[in-house]
Order: C-alpha cells, then sequence, then structure tokens
C-alpha cells in the first residue's frame, strides 16, 4: 500500500497517456491518487517545497496554481478539484 501511495503523488497525478506523451522515464501505467489517503497526500504535497531551504514556508493556493497551469489545463483541473474535495478554510485544510 506505501509504495502505491507514494507512487501516485506525482503532481496531481500522471497518467500512462502523460508518460508516453512526454517519454518520461517511468513505468507505463497510470498513476493517478485513487483512495482518499492517496489524495489527500497529493494535494496536501503541492503546499509544501521540497528544497531545503522552504520547508516550513506554506504555498498559497496562487502560487500552486500559477505553477501547475503551466504543465495544462486538465491538471489544473484536478488541483481545483482537491480544492472543493477538501475544502480550503483559512491556512488549513478541512476535509468536507
Amino acid at each position: 500500500m506505501v509504495n502505491i501511495i507514494c507512487e501516485r503523488h506525482i503532481g496531481v497525478g500522471i497518467t500512462l497517456e502523460d508518460i508516453e506523451e512526454k517519454e518520461l522515464p517511468l513505468p507505463k501505467r497510470d498513476m493517478i491518487p485513487l483512495s482518499v489517503e492517496e489524495q489527500i497526500i497529493c494535494f496536501a504535497d503541492k503546499f509544501f517545497s521540497k528544497n531545503p531551504k522552504f520547508l516550513l514556508e506554506e504555498k498559497s493556493i496562487k502560487r500552486i496554481r500559477e505553477y501547475i497551469s503551466k504543465i495544462g489545463e486538465e491538471k489544473l483541473r484536478q488541483f481545483d478539484e482537491g480544492i472543493r474535495l477538501f475544502e480550503i478554510k483559512g491556512k488549513g485544510l478541512i476535509c468536507s
């Protein structure tokens, strides 16, 4: 289960089509978060940098949307679904 959760939190999820289209060096399969746990980890991961200098600095929704919009409209739609699913209130996440 842990491997699946880790695998499926790339970006907002990555499809077989994404892998093939961009010729990514990944296994040829969908890696879309399916379970609630996978969705939570995938979504929450967007709010914090992997850069050690910024580990404790929370990214704004605006900043995340700007970055994801460069990847594609479908990915932005997926992120926006996460916003609705976890209903952002103030600075934290509240599951609805």
